[in-house]
């Protein structure tokens, strides 16, 4: 990959087939369960989680969860429990056509995990 970024042959972040990925990360003063239910429960992703529909299909409670977007991008989420008051998520979208459409997307994601912990601490 570093020889083909060298050569001009690939872009930062492209993957292999020409698609790009987005990470986007949390930390949470909520525990574990709470996170999880931000994300398992439809009702409370809908309070956060807005102009995007993802269908879960795959999950393993509060460790990971994975499904598609409706565009038909790949959507992963991974939980890192770091005790009784505090908790990670990453989320990691995959297959976007371009860089610019990533960029756009790693913003979203910011933006909706802040959505979410801003929700999280005020309940």
């Amino acid at each position: 990959v570093a020889y083909e970024r060298f050569r001009g042959l690939r872009d930062f972040g492209q993957r292999r087939g020409g698609g790009y990925d987005v990470n986007k990360s949390k930390t949470v003063p909520v525990g574990i369960d709470a996170l999880w239910a931000a994300f398992d429960d439809d009702a409370l992703r809908g309070r956060w989680l807005t102009d995007i529909d993802v269908h879960f299909h795959r999950a393993t409670p509060t460790k990971s969860m994975r499904g598609k977007a409706s565009d038909g991008t790949r959507v992963d989420v991974y939980f890192t429990d770091k005790g009784p008051e505090k908790s990670a998520v990453s989320v990691q979208h995959q297959g976007h056509p371009d860089r610019a459409a990533a960029d756009a997307m790693k913003v979203f994601w910011g933006e909706r995990l802040d959505a979410m912990k801003a929700l999280l601490v005020s309940a």
